[in-house]
């Protein structure tokens, strides 16, 4: 294993994988039906109390100063894809800078994997595990989207992209940090081991869903006029936040397909988020699923059910989004994705279809966009994208009628 290090804090911003409300019902199932699992609902308030903390921050564009030290430390680390482990070591949750960018000296508490899955893979399971996901996403844009994550992380040049494993390890939250982040003030992609959870990195979507979270902030907004092709990133509160939320959640489908090369769109299978990371319980059990909202896991042992019940329908819950958590807001993002791949399976799999909608449709989309909005834009790239057909857009309308966002 590599002895470079660095000191040991990650800031805030971003979305997390696992959302607000499914800490919320877990603790409120587990005092209700659990009342003497003290542990496990301190453990909810504790994971509720760190999304909460992080959920302050707007997820914004790599900022001037970030990409300046992605820059200068990628002349001596050429590498496209770097993974660090924090060893288990103590990490607070409440962070504020990570200043791996600083040339990585004078830490005992992270350290350099030295990782290639293929040509020298790591002891450590869960840092090849990294590699690997990051490798995925890579492959993905790059091949989908003619996108070059590193180069679109760094502007003018390539960079690597950073991951850390073990975040909170042992002697973090209790038992085990239950969650994964993309952090945009560092350009650092976070992995914690889990307690209800499995090691988050562990299950593939996950990774894809953050790092793609680094994507949207990139490129939203810098096709709109008087912009300058300055991303402005999508906010994570109201409609915009759903739709911020489902766009990762859309990317790890997609690139989960397309790396198993499963080109059917019909199996509902292909469209869940985060399947078999619940530990000790059902191992079909999904965090969400993207068809069905709300039938991502029922009865689970200390996380209850699927919050997402009746999120999929915008009537449902759009005249107080501002107050609805982006995890339950995006399900209407989601079952509209889940239903349009179906659609649309006479012009390819799902990645050469409503996936190729998304992208091009993220920089029209303002940071404040709303559902009805993000709609008329979807039909717009799709008209684009398939000129000699009505049937294309049409279906991407059919989608969106199934969600009630178009009438």
């Amino acid at each position: 294993m590599g002895n470079k290090s660095v000191t040991q804090s990650v800031s805030q911003g971003g979305g997390v994988f696992i959302g607000l409300s499914t800490f919320e019902n877990a603790k409120k199932h587990l005092e209700t039906n659990h009342p003497q699992l003290t542990e496990k609902i301190e453990q909810c308030k504790d994971h509720i109390f760190d999304i909460l903390s992080r959920q302050r921050f707007r997820s914004q564009p790599i900022n001037h100063a970030t990409r300046q030290l992605l820059v200068n430390f990628s002349q001596t680390n050429p590498e496209k894809n770097i993974v660090y482990s924090a060893n288990n070591s103590q990490l607070s949750i409440i962070m504020e800078n990570f200043p791996h960018l600083k040339i990585f000296e004078n830490s005992s508490n992270l350290s350099r994997e030295t990782t290639g899955v293929k040509s020298s893979p790591s002891a450590d399971s869960v840092v090849n595990q990294a590699y690997e996901i990051t490798d995925i996403t890579r492959i993905f844009y790059q091949s989908v989207h003619s996108i070059n994550l590193n180069q679109l992380l760094g502007g003018s040049r390539e960079v690597p992209l950073l991951s850390m494993v073990h975040f909170g390890g042992k002697g973090g939250m209790r038992a085990g940090y239950d969650n994964a982040f993309w952090s945009p003030n560092d350009a650092v992609m976070v992995y914690g081991d889990g307690c209800f959870f499995n090691p988050l990195v562990s299950e593939p979507t996950v990774g894809t869903h953050e790092i793609s979270h680094m994507v949207t902030q990139q490129i939203a907004g810098t096709l709109i006029d008087g912009h300058n092709g300055q991303a402005t990133g999508i906010d994570y509160t109201g409609d915009a936040g759903g739709i911020n939320e489902a766009n990762s959640d859309q990317a790890a489908v997609a690139a989960l397909q397309m790396s198993k090369h499963a080109n059917d769109p019909s199996d509902d299978k292909l469209f869940r988020i985060g399947q078999g990371l619940f530990r000790d319980d059902n191992t079909e059990f999904a965090l969400r699923d993207m068809g069905n909202p709300g039938n991502g896991y029922k009865g689970a042992k200390y996380l209850g059910n699927d919050p997402q019940e009746g999120y999929g329908d915008y009537t449902f819950w759009n005249e107080k989004s501002n107050g609805v958590d982006p995890h339950l807001a995006s399900a209407v993002g989601n079952k509209w994705y889940r239903r349009a791949a179906l659609y649309l399976k006479d012009f390819g799999p799902t990645w050469e279809t409503v996936e190729k909608v998304r992208i091009a449709a993220l920089p029209l989309c303002h940071s404040n966009i709303t559902y009805p909005e993000y709609a008329a834009i979807t039909e717009q790239v799709a008209k684009r994208l398939h000129p000699e057909t009505d049937q294309f857009w049409q279906r991407i309308n059919d989608a969106w009628k199934d969600v009630k966002v178009l009438t």
